[in-house]
């Protein structure tokens, strides 16, 4: 299996930068494709970036919870919510097009300069693969 990197642009809808980055990358994203290793690209909350609202009813970023995603999907349920399941039945361990890293650009207003957040499983394997020195929170 070739290995396969999700960027995500979106997720906040008050977050405009990386959405027109993923537009400039163009439909092909040829700027990002490497030999060996397969991209793809994900607007994280579209509904919320058509509004420029952070999100509409929840944070999609808190609607990752097992217990959120688990069930039937329902209308009812809040909006980042069913957008969470669909992520996750798309680009999920067990979803139509798995991928082993997430790659979720945001922007803020802090001054924070350039960073770089990495969280979760396999950190160190991360760290090498991108060449690159992260300080890591539990």
């Amino acid at each position: 299996m070739v290995p396969s990197v999700l960027v995500v642009g979106g997720t906040h809808g008050n977050e405009c930068n990386a959405p027109w980055l993923l537009q400039q990358w163009g439909p092909s994203f040829a700027a990002l494709q490497r030999p060996g290793l397969r991209v793809q690209t994900a607007l994280g909350n579209p509904r919320a970036l058509q509004c420029c609202r952070r999100y509409i009813d929840r944070d999609l970023n808190r609607s990752f919870r097992p217990d959120l995603l688990q069930g039937q999907s329902n209308s009812a349920d809040p909006w980042e919510v069913q957008r969470a399941r669909e992520l996750v039945a798309s680009f999920g361990a067990q979803g139509a097009n798995p991928c082993q890293v997430v790659i979720d650009l945001h922007s803020t207003t802090a001054a924070m300069g350039n960073s770089l957040v990495v969280y979760g499983r396999g950190l160190s394997r991360t760290a090498r693969a991108t060449d690159l020195s992260t300080r890591t929170r539990s």
